[in-house]
């Protein structure tokens, strides 16, 4: 499931290529997510200029004039730029498309995800207004979150992954947080002093941030495909520095790259990736020797 980091690196990675385009058509191939994509999105779209695209937890919200298109990516979703050109496979579901020749692909096999279409400020959208706070804002601090927890007797794990208390800590994330901070995932959160609560919000903010920064720049997959063919310099193309969505394709000679320039560092080669350890274990497990 994408969380917050992944959501935010599809922020970035769309952002300069995305912000300040026209949108010429959208084509809807299957209506049945999580919730149904909007009846004549296409007729609302065509024609808005994309003016900034933000993140609000594991939302995305693409700013435009009359409104905004919310977008959530579920349980097994991803935006990937592809060419207008390129066949639509069995799970793309949706496809905005840009003046010139590139299209926004919206990919999800399990169809939890959404796009919607909010003609009202966004804040006040009954999925957005009862978000609690972000972890890359000013306000998340020590100080606001030991306000929240007086009195909470939940464990201090459950309750950082309440989103109306701090938005898109996953799981994962803050079991990681809670072990940098030093502080027992089990622990009432309204026991926790004000000091401990700074150590976990720096803690938090480091993880989310950390896991952000991993994949930064966008790549398109036929870059990747001239690069394992040997004919663009694969100095070119840091893995630190891709933005996973767009290799989506190629998941399996991407994750091969990158382990060969961690040296076969399986540990190192995961960081990298953005995924556990034994997330890539599993991946290389189903891998089949060429």
């Amino acid at each position: 499931m994408p969380e917050l980091p992944e959501v935010e690196t599809t922020r970035r990675g769309l952002e300069p290529h995305v912000v300040g385009r026209r949108i010429r058509d959208v084509v809807v191939r299957n209506r049945n997510l999580r919730w149904p994509v909007p009846r004549g999105l296409a007729r609302t779209l065509r024609g808005e200029e994309v003016r900034g695209i933000r993140r609000r937890g594991k939302y995305l919200l693409f700013d435009m004039r009359n409104g905004h298109l919310l977008v959530h990516l579920g349980m097994s979703g991803r935006l990937t730029l592809v060419p207008e050109s390129e066949p639509a496979r069995k799970h793309d579901h949706v496809d905005v498309r840009f003046e010139g020749s590139r299209s926004m692909r919206l990919t999800d096999p399990r169809r939890f995800g959404a796009m919607l279409w909010l003609a009202a400020p966004a804040e006040g959208h009954a999925l957005l207004k009862g978000l609690g706070l972000e972890p890359f804002d000013d306000a998340f601090h020590g100080a606001a979150l030991h306000k929240l927890a007086r009195g909470r007797k939940v464990a201090v794990k459950n309750f950082l992954m309440n989103a109306r208390v701090v938005t898109g800590v996953g799981n994962i994330y803050a079991s990681e947080a809670l072990f940098r901070a030093r502080v027992d995932p089990r622990t009432p959160a309204g026991r926790i002093s004000a000091a401990r609560w700074e150590r976990i919000a720096t803690a938090v903010r480091a993880v989310q941030l950390g896991a952000s920064n991993y994949l930064t720049k966008p790549i398109w997959p036929e870059d990747l495909e001239r690069a394992l063919a040997g004919e663009l310099p694969t100095d070119a193309l840091d893995p630190e520095q891709w933005e996973a969505p767009s290799l989506a394709r190629h998941e399996r000679e991407y994750i091969e790259y990158v382990l060969a320039q961690s040296d076969g560092n399986v540990s190192q080669a995961a960081r990298r990736l953005g995924l556990h350890r034994q997330s890539l274990q599993r991946k290389l497990r189903k891998f089949t020797p060429r």
